[in-house]
């Protein structure tokens, strides 16, 4: 019977840690912070707006993955449970994951979602030359916004900029903590 090495597994260990940490790095780095900023930078822009959603809700698959490694002994995180906490600390996260999960499924079923119809997102008008008269906006009054199911409006832009800032803060004390 083959006896494991300590030392090798303690190797294996670090190292699978050292990739998950590059991996949630690579991610944050690479795909969502230039997501957002494509969006940050065309703000009418529906797709953009979509896609900065998918991926700031994503980031906590990989987070969870990353936390666990480094939970020594302790119980695992669930991502539901993550999620729910993540909610709590900025409740605009709520709409990022709808606006994430109504443009992948339409219509929205499951949980407790604030938008339950991907048609929720929209743009909230035309701009001057483009609308009937009377009826246009000026550029700087049009946004992508998100109509909740009781009716209240929220724009997308915020919510993906205070996800971000939570991101980004949640980046720094975790890898603060790893070190």
């Amino acid at each position: 019977k083959k006896v494991n090495n300590p030392k090798k597994i303690n190797l294996k260990k670090k190292r699978r840690k050292k990739m998950l940490k590059n991996e949630l790095l690579y991610f944050f780095e690479k795909i969502v912070t230039p997501t957002v900023q494509e969006f940050r930078d065309d703000p009418l822009n529906i797709r953009r707006g979509l896609l900065a959603s998918i991926v700031l809700y994503h980031v906590v698959d990989y987070y969870v993955i990353f936390k666990n490694t480094f939970n020594s002994g302790g119980t695992e995180l669930k991502r539901t449970e993550v999620t729910k906490e993540l909610i709590s600390v900025n409740p605009g996260f709520q709409h990022i994951q709808d606006v994430a999960n109504a443009s992948k499924h339409n219509i929205l079923t499951l949980g407790k979602p604030l938008t339950t119809n991907s048609n929720q997102i929209a743009r909230n008008g035309d701009g001057l030359f483009n609308a009937p008269l009377g009826e246009g906006f000026f550029l700087n009054q049009i946004e992508i916004i998100i109509t909740l199911d009781d009716g209240v409006i929220v724009p997308l832009l915020n919510q993906v900029n205070e996800t971000m800032v939570m991101w980004e803060a949640k980046m720094s004390t975790t890898f603060t903590e790893q070190s």
